[in-house]
């Protein structure tokens, strides 16, 4: 499929996304949210890819939705449906089976900074700023609330959303909505780097740590410590478990199946 708004390439084990709406701060539209659901739904399906590292083309990585003509003049239905589908887009890397790099240059606002949030790797530009904005321009990113509020706790993401103040890189990386924070000439570089560290893990593996890691961040210690072992056991007793095991008794470099 030839994508307008996001470019896919791929490098050895490692695809890179990239938004390309330039011209308006790449943000979002429904066009672009149906090209990153194919894409990534496609890439999920690859074996061959083993991480994914998402960028933005121009000067900003994103700078939230195109969201007016969805809104205005709609209908409670109509304004709920756009909600889901927003919502949905954020939601994307979180979702991914694989491990996830943002590479995060310019403005990441809105939507644009909770997608570069719930990557599992956030890579920051020293010059980037992030925030989540919306209210001022009269609405509000509280959809991202419950997100939020598990990385940096209610009374941090309350004060976030209701000031809709930007903040750099390095407050970010203090706040553990971004990872790394580094030059701009090195974000690439970086995220490349990272991505290529991720892609030698056993894919199967990394796939159960993000699985679990969503699973059990409403459970308590006792229901989320008998799920873990559980999923311990499944990962341990497939294929590539098994392998992971014979090469540490051998010192022979782990072939992985993916199973």
């Amino acid at each position: 499929m030839d994508y307008e708004t996001i470019i896919v390439e791929k490098r050895d084990n490692i695809a890179v996304m990239t938004f390309n709406r330039p011209e308006k701060g790449n943000r979002m539209n429904s066009k672009m949210v149906n090209e990153l659901k194919h894409a990534m739904e496609t890439l999920a399906d690859e074996d061959t890819v083993r991480a994914l590292i998402v960028r933005g083309e121009g000067e900003d990585f994103c700078c939230g939705w195109d969201s007016v003509e969805d809104m205005l003049n709609k209908s409670h239905l109509e304004i709920l449906r756009f909600v889901e589908i927003a919502g949905d887009s954020e939601r994307m890397f979180l979702d991914f089976p694989k491990p996830t790099v943002a590479a995060v240059h310019g403005k990441a606002v809105m939507s644009g900074a909770v997608m570069a949030a719930l990557a599992d790797i956030t890579i920051m530009a020293d010059d980037a700023e992030m925030g989540f904005t919306a209210i001022n321009a009269g609405l509000s990113c509280m959809v991202a609330l419950q997100y939020l509020r598990q990385i940096v706790g209610d009374k941090k993401a309350l004060e976030l959303m209701i000031t809709g103040r930007i903040f750099n890189g390095e407050e970010a990386e203090r706040l553990g909505l971004a990872t790394r924070v580094v030059s701009q000439e090195k974000l690439f570089d970086t995220a490349t780097e990272v991505a290529e560290e991720l892609a030698s893990k056993s894919p199967l593996a990394a796939t159960f740590t993000k699985w679990a890691s969503a699973a059990v961040r409403d459970m308590n210690v006792s229901e989320a410590t008998k799920f873990l072992n559980g999923h311990f056991t499944l990962l341990a007793a497939s294929e590539d478990g098994q392998e992971a095991l014979r090469a540490r008794v051998t010192g022979d470099t782990p072939k992985w199946k993916n199973r």
